[in-house]
């Protein structure tokens, strides 16, 4: 590599995802008015066919691109089917297309900013700067902000498992849907023999709605086997009404007890996903990336969005069990929804209870079965 050739930035992110984006978007509002230069390496001009689902009673900094707001909360486990009101919480939803569209003309109109939609070849760190390697160029940059997937997380991980999915967005040819009430989690008929599995339901209209199958397991399945689900579920709740496929979403999320880093090196930043920002359990990220990029954005890049540790323990009891056992998960969330109120749930998936409200919350589950996953995490067995 010739300095020659190479083109210099101040900051590089790598990846023009959620994460990606944000810290764009910061870098490039904290540089206004001054020389340095951002550059986005994204692989594709496409956008990413997925949404973002959260839950939150607080407004934000991206409200204006939510879509769809839902006040009620419908689980279906085997035995037991419950609705709740949200009340002062809402279920949100935003739609990747207007996220991307809106976030990437935010970035390119900063003139500090560029996106170039480019595969990395190549990363080295050196003392005091990084380089990168495309097929279009060579760059070098003082900080690297780096979102692609850590593939040691796979590797080194004592627990792993995909949360894949399919969903499709359908309008049917009658009315069946409650377009006021989400359903979270179906778990009334298992549709696929591995893993644990359940349906999603969210309703924009009477006749709209994204059914979404969705599976915890070690491999990932066809997308023959996803349709064939989708279909069959269709059939058993909506016997009789015709439907059209009007798109369809499709995607694959780690669950993981894997110790993710907030750097690889002195120049490198890790964020998003790279970052643990991926719930292991739940695979919701949006709010949590958005509170990490807060805590850069305020803390000059230095501090981070960190989960308690007590958290990372339960997550990991629980991916145990959905790895040993998965046919108990519809039990334990049946038992955790059913008998505690709906908006500690919510909080205490958000990590924001507290210790008294989780005793409350475990004495409720299958105590037996998470003593005998603590005992085997602590055995190694």
């Amino acid at each position: 590599m010739n300095d020659f050739l190479t083109e210099r930035f101040q900051h590089v992110v790598i990846g023009g995802g959620c994460a990606g984006l944000q810290v764009a978007s910061m870098l490039g509002d904290s540089l206004s008015g001054k020389s340095e230069r951002v550059l986005v390496l994204e692989k594709s001009r496409e956008f990413p066919q997925r949404t973002w689902c959260f839950w939150t009673r607080d407004q934000h900094e991206y409200d204006h691109l939510v879509s769809k707001r839902w006040k009620r909360l419908r689980f279906i486990g085997p035995t037991r089917d419950q609705e709740f009101d949200l009340k002062d919480w809402e279920y949100q939803y935003i739609a990747g297309e207007d996220f991307f569209s809106d976030m990437r003309r935010k970035v390119q109109d900063h003139p500090n900013v560029e996106i170039r939609y480019e595969q990395i070849e190549g990363v080295e760190e050196f003392h005091d700067f990084v380089r990168l390697k495309t097929k279009a160029g060579t760059y070098q940059s003082e900080m690297l902000f780096n979102s692609l997937p850590d593939r040691m997380a796979k590797q080194e991980a004592r627990h792993f498992l995909w949360q894949h999915f399919k969903g499709w967005f359908v309008k049917m040819d009658a009315p069946v849907f409650d377009e006021g009430s989400i359903t979270l989690m179906d778990f009334r008929r298992s549709y696929h023999d591995e893993g644990t599995n359940f349906f999603y339901v969210l309703p924009f209209s009477p006749t709209e709605a994204l059914i979404e199958f969705t599976v915890f397991s070690k491999e990932v399945l066809t997308d023959e086997a996803y349709d064939k689900a989708i279909r069959a579920y269709i059939s058993d709740r909506y016997p009789g009404t015709g439907f059209e496929v009007e798109g369809n979403e499709k995607g694959r999320i780690p669950m993981t007890d894997y110790r993710f880093s907030f750097v690889d090196g002195k120049q490198m930043l890790n964020i998003g996903g790279r970052a643990g920002m991926v719930k292991p359990t739940t695979g919701y990220a949006f709010k949590r990336i958005m509170a990490d990029i807060q805590q850069l954005r305020s803390h000059k890049l230095r501090r981070r969005y960190i989960p308690p540790s007590r958290f990372r323990f339960y997550d990991k009891l629980l991916l145990r069990i959905l790895d040993r056992e998965p046919h108990r998960f519809p039990e334990i969330m049946e038992r955790l929804f059913v008998n505690q109120p709906i908006q500690r749930i919510l909080r205490f998936l958000d990590e924001s209870t507290y210790v008294w409200e989780e005793a409350k919350i475990f004495s409720r589950l299958p105590i037996r079965l998470f003593l005998k996953s603590l005992k085997d995490e602590l055995l190694g067995a």
